[in-house]
């Protein structure tokens, strides 16, 4: 997308003398990301060729980066392993693999009019031929759990443990928090620190109206539920939306509310 810079560097491949003892304890970055909605949909199989297309599509995006991740769809998800080779990355190497997942979050939505959540954390991973079916890996435990219990709201980041490994694994030179700046930061319901990629701050025009349809339409569909964790995901989506910019789009009298 055109609001996100794009970065190029390129990666070599694994050595001829690769340890895999010592690559698996080599620490990098994991996300565990999944489609908002979609875990319940998961209880009917009528449901499972509209995921696997979803999840195919979106992880062709990443694919196209050679070096930078490895991907892997497990169930209604994906996991993004970065820096697959454990080469010496630098932080711009890995600012450069945010960037390109901001880009690539944003497409989905846009294009398939679906929004995601994920978790960001620091874990190992046993080496994993890609015609291996066996997936080995405290990070994708850890991305999951947290997605699963930390990540409340659409959007993919991590908490304070994880953003301040991160930062500890990166420092540059009188850089003590490289990521500082490449992260905004929100709250959990029950208050914890939750840092995040922001790809909603700067949409205008015909991106920020597509998201804003999303979101109402969500929201509409949505609201007579009894439980609603979906829906109150929309509603902190569409209260940042508001926010930004300070933004006046139009809701339903009722929508607007409950939202505001």
């Amino acid at each position: 997308m055109s609001i996100f810079a794009e970065q190029v560097f390129n990666p070599s491949g694994i050595t001829s003398t690769f340890d895999e003892k010592a690559f698996s304890k080599k620490e990098t970055i994991f996300i565990w990301i999944d489609i908002l909605g979609f875990k319940d949909k998961l209880k009917d199989v009528e449901n499972y060729d509209e995921l696997a297309f979803l999840l195919d599509y979106f992880q062709e995006l990443f694919k196209q980066k050679e070096g930078w991740y490895r991907t892997t769809v497990i169930s209604d998800g994906i996991v993004l392993e970065l820096n697959p080779n454990r080469e010496q990355w630098n932080f711009e190497n890995v600012k450069a693999c945010f960037d390109d997942i901001k880009r690539k979050q944003l497409e989905f939505i846009l294009e398939k009019k679906y929004v995601i959540r994920g978790a960001i954390v620091v874990g190992t991973s046993r080496l994993k031929k890609e015609s291996d079916r066996n997936y080995i890996s405290n990070g994708l435990s850890f991305a999951y759990e947290l997605e699963s219990k930390g990540i409340n709201w659409p959007i993919i980041g991590t908490n304070s443990n994880f953003f301040n490994r991160m930062n500890a694994m990166y420092q540059d030179v009188g850089r003590q928090q490289p990521f500082k700046d490449l992260f905004k930061k929100t709250l959990t319901p029950n208050g914890q620190d939750v840092y995040f990629l922001d790809v909603y701050s700067d949409l205008e025009g015909e991106e920020r109206s597509i998201v804003e349809k999303i979101i109402q339409d969500q929201l509409r569909k949505h609201q007579e539920e009894k439980d609603r964790p979906v829906y109150n995901k929309y509603i902190w989506l569409y209260k940042c939306m508001h926010n930004y910019k300070g933004s006046k789009a139009e809701l339903d009298a009722e929508l607007e509310e409950v939202v505001l």
